[in-house]
């Protein structure tokens, strides 16, 4: 499931999509992710997407409403999470 998360990071993820895609319940998903990774589906999905960002911010020409499209993001929202990662925003990063 992490593999594919990192995989398949720009379409949209969520706990049921991956429960369905890899044939099991969503509380059993949400059950593994609490136990092994002591966090949420959602939260995970969050923070591969925001590595992502930096790297795309710091070694890419797009700019930060290409970037939070890219990632399935509205640009205010995408703003407020990245900002939440990394205690600054998105364009002062780049």
């Amino acid at each position: 499931i992490l593999l594919y998360i990192q995989i398949h990071y720009t379409e949209p993820l969520t706990l049921t999509s991956l429960a369905v895609r890899f044939g099991v319940s969503k509380s059993y998903v949400a059950r593994l992710f609490r136990t092994c990774l002591s966090t949420t589906v959602s939260a995970y999905i969050h923070s591969v997407k925001m590595q992502h960002a930096a790297e795309m911010l710091k070694l890419s020409a797009l700019n930060v409403s290409e970037i939070a499209e890219y990632l399935g993001y509205s640009n205010v929202y995408y703003s407020r999470l990245f900002k939440k990662y990394y205690f600054v925003s998105p364009s002062k990063f780049a």
